[in-house]
């Protein structure tokens, strides 16, 4: 605590480095600048993209976001005499489970929200097979930007991810259980890829 101002380390990663509160009629920029000696320049639109780089969203739970909403309710309430009934009598909205995707021969194990050739987060882009996708989980929403988790074989029809491991792509997925069984299907050189991945 220096000057009312609080300053404790991110308890949600390294990363983040220190976390600091005043009150509203401070300025950080002027008390920091005081403690270090060094001039600073707050740039809020960077420290969000460096936390969305690292996975970290807004950090706000669902219960403190439940608990502002209620304060809100109740001071307009108090400033219009109407009275509001506990939110917590009003249905809450339904979660919506997102299905897995599991890789056959890895275990890979993911959580995907579509599978099909024409993915929602990209108009007029078309995938050249059915895939298992999810929106870029390390980016801001809308983006357009996905990752595409696997696939099925088009020989034994099991889920197989995209690892070089798991399965190679020839006229389609095909996991290389399957590929070693019908190797003389493949040209030469994807015969000596499989057979190099297989003897490891």
């Amino acid at each position: 605590m220096f000057n009312d101002i609080s300053i404790y380390q991110d308890p949600r990663m390294s990363l983040l480095g220190s976390r600091i509160i005043t009150p509203k009629n401070i300025s950080v920029k002027d008390e920091i600048t005081k403690l270090t000696e060094v001039k600073t320049q707050l740039d809020t639109q960077t420290y969000k993209w460096f936390r969305y780089n690292l996975g970290v969203g807004e950090g706000t739970s669902h219960h403190k976001m439940e608990t502002i909403k209620q304060e809100q309710l109740e001071e307009t309430a108090s400033e219009t005499n109407i009275k509001i009934e506990d939110d917590k009598t009003q249905p809450k909205p339904e979660i919506v489970k997102l299905p897995s995707f599991q890789c056959a021969i890895c275990q890979l194990n993911e959580k995907y929200d579509y599978f099909g050739m024409n993915p929602p987060y990209m108009r007029h882009y078309l995938l050249l097979e059915d895939s298992y996708t999810i929106e870029d989980p390390f980016l801001p929403p809308k983006q357009g930007e996905f990752i595409i988790l696997g696939a099925n074989c088009i020989k034994c029809r099991k889920s197989v991810c995209k690892d070089q491991e798991c399965s190679i792509y020839f006229d389609g997925t095909i996991c290389l259980k399957c590929a070693k069984d019908c190797m003389s299907i493949f040209p030469t050189a994807l015969q000596d890829k499989i057979n190099k991945i297989i003897s490891k």
